[in-house]
C-alpha cells in the first residue's frame, strides 16, 4: 500500500522493498493480500534470494467473508469461523494471514482455536475512539528513543513539545 512514503519510498516497489526487509534467510514468510502485483513480485523476489520459504494469499491460502462468517482455506482444509472482532473488512485477509503465519511457525491451528482467536482478538488503542481519560504516549516515546541516538523532539497535536525523553500526557476532552 502507498503508506509511510516519507520513510519507505515514493513508489510501490520502494515501499515493498523496505517492508521486505523483515524477510530473513530460511525463515518462513507469509504474504498477505497484495493489491499490486509489483509489490508481490518484490516480496517474492527477496524471499527467493534469501532462500526463505513463503506462502502467498490467493495462491496458498484464502480468507473471506461469506454469510457473516470468515471462511479460511489452505492446503490443510477449510475452516468456518466467526468474523474477527476488529473493525474493517480488511481484517478478514489479515486474520487469514495471522492463521497462516501461526501454521508456518509450526503450530497446529484447529477450528476451535481459530474461532476463539477471532472472537477474542483485540488491538488496544489501535483504531479505538477514546472519549475521556488520559492518552499516554510513553510506549511510542521509548520506542523512538531506542531507535535513534540523535536528540529527539516529540510533539503532540497541541504543538507542545517534550525533548526530555519523557512523554507528556495529554488529557482528552
Amino acid at each position: 500500500a502507498m503508506d509511510h512514503q516519507q520513510w519507505l519510498g515514493q513508489t510501490i516497489e520502494e515501499i515493498a522493498l523496505a517492508k521486505a526487509g523483515i524477510i530473513k534467510r530460511g525463515v518462513a514468510a507469509v504474504f498477505g493480500r497484495q493489491d499490486d502485483d509489483a509489490a508481490l513480485g518484490v516480496l517474492i523476489g527477496r524471499a527467493e534470494r534469501l532462500g526463505a520459504p513463503y506462502v502467498v494469499y490467493g495462491q496458498d491460502y484464502l480468507a473471506h467473508e461469506e454469510n457473516g462468517r470468515l471462511i479460511y482455506q489452505d492446503d490443510g482444509g477449510l475452516m468456518d469461523l466467526p468474523l474477527p472482532a476488529l473493525p474493517g473488512r480488511h481484517q478478514y485477509s489479515n486474520a487469514g494471514a495471522a492463521i497462516r503465519a501461526v501454521k508456518a511457525a509450526g503450530f497446529t491451528v484447529t477450528e476451535e482455536i481459530a474461532s476463539r482467536a477471532m472472537k477474542n482478538v483485540s488491538w488496544p488503542a489501535r483504531l479505538q475512539r477514546l472519549r475521556t481519560g488520559t492518552l499516554v504516549l510513553k510506549v511510542i516515546c521509548v520506542a523512538l528513543k531506542r531507535s535513534t541516538s540523535e536528540p529527539m523532539k516529540i510533539q503532540n497535536s497541541r504543538d507542545q513539545s517534550d525533548s526530555s525523553g519523557e512523554c507528556a500526557m495529554k488529557p482528552l476532552r
